[in-house]
């Protein structure tokens, strides 16, 4: 959370999307080893990709770039800028739905992605336009019911949280299920939930 906080950070205190996109790009490398986040020059614009380094299969590629090309619109979008904001745009393609609807989505022509990637392509004149408003001081207020979302923070209250789903789709949720889902040994988990004081 703190990671993604510092990417908005970035994108909130930053005086145009050109310069968004290439601080992002660079804090990328310090975010993740599994995701790509570039910005390269285009014929009169500039080129936003997004790439993830993991396997991840066709179906939850294609709405996890859905979101993220929602996202890089976005951050385009504080500038107030009239007029068509994506020149040209490669999206990963659901395997049966392919790109259908996305042009309305996006207001630009969406074409299938051939390697796995998204791409934005956006003309000098929307990278280079200054943002609106400067950066805005966040409403900090926790919205009711949040905290039943967020859970407590420990590793049992997380767990806690996905067991009525796991028994839901008929899975015996075991203790080495539970640890692949964590990321982490058998044994590294009960030493984690011991001390919480859970088994």
């Amino acid at each position: 959370i703190e990671e993604l906080g510092f990417l908005g950070q970035i994108v909130m205190t930053s005086r145009t999307p050109r310069e968004a996109f290439t601080k992002v790009s660079r804090a990328y490398l310090h975010h993740g080893s599994h995701e790509l986040f570039t910005l390269t020059p285009d014929p009169g614009g500039g080129a936003v990709r997004h790439a993830f380094r993991v396997p991840v299969d066709a179906e939850h590629l294609s709405f996890v770039h859905q979101y993220v090309a929602a996202l890089i619109r976005t951050v385009a979008l504080r500038t107030g800028h009239e007029g068509p904001l994506i020149e040209r745009m490669e999206l990963t393609p659901h395997p049966r739905h392919g790109v259908e609807g996305m042009s309305a989505q996006f207001g630009c022509e969406v074409v299938p992605a051939a390697n796995r990637t998204v791409t934005m392509v956006f003309s000098d004149a929307v990278l280079d336009r200054p943002y609106v408003n400067g950066r805005q001081v966040a409403d900090v207020a926790v919205p009711a019911g949040s905290a039943v979302i967020r859970g407590d923070g420990t590793l049992a209250g997380s767990i806690t949280t996905i067991l009525p789903a796991l028994m839901e789709a008929g899975t015996e949720p075991s203790l080495a299920c539970i640890a692949e889902l964590a990321f982490m040994s058998r044994r590294t988990l009960q030493r984690r939930l011991a001390a919480e004081g859970a088994s």
